[in-house]
């Protein structure tokens, strides 16, 4: 799930999540141009690698890698409640890391994941909760990625559906539609 690619090159390589329905899927590599990064590894005047800063970026990219390998064992395992607990440790995990640390666009996937979670689990609300949180983050991005918005407002008109309110579930399905 949350994999990250470490790299000493000049771009570092960030792991990046995709999801349907809330469902995370496999990270897959995407570069990120060494002049976004406030930590660059690489002295850009004589192309030497500062050693801490890789070390930082590589314990970083090894606590998402435990987690990611985590979560991966309990959604074999169909273990939702430690699904949930998961993806809030990735959520304090976030805030400890800060952005530059981690997979791109993690806090609207953490949230996703435990939607799918307290989704399985029948807990209509906690799962409309998180995916509410989910669809705020996406759609506070600046590069909004519309189609993954589209796929998230659709499993929130699904769990809709599932707390009893099928007018409401129509009219979201009618929107969706629309876009």
């Amino acid at each position: 799930m949350f994999r990250r690619i470490a790299t000493t090159q000049t771009s570092r390589l960030v792991g990046r999540v995709s999801s349907s329905f809330g469902r995370v899927m496999p990270a897959q590599a995407t570069m990120v141009s060494a002049r976004f990064c406030s930590q660059n590894p690489v002295n850009l005047e004589d192309f030497t690698l500062n050693e801490e800063i890789v070390q930082k970026h590589m314990a970083a990219a090894s606590k998402w890698q435990e987690l990611g390998e985590k979560m991966d064992a309990q959604r074999a395992g169909k273990e939702y409640e430690g699904i949930v607990a998961t993806c809030e440790d990735g959520l304090k995990l976030l805030t400890e890391l800060g952005a530059e640390d981690s997979p791109i666009q993690c806090g609207p996937m953490l949230h996703l994941e435990a939607a799918q979670a307290h989704f399985n689990l029948e807990r209509w609300d906690e799962a409309q909760a998180a995916i509410e949180k989910a669809l705020t983050l996406l759609n506070s991005n600046a590069a909004k990625d519309e189609a993954k918005i589209a796929s998230v407002r659709e499993f929130a008109a699904f769990t809709t559906l599932k707390r009893g309110k099928a007018d409401e579930a129509e009219q979201s399905f009618r929107d969706i539609l629309k876009w």
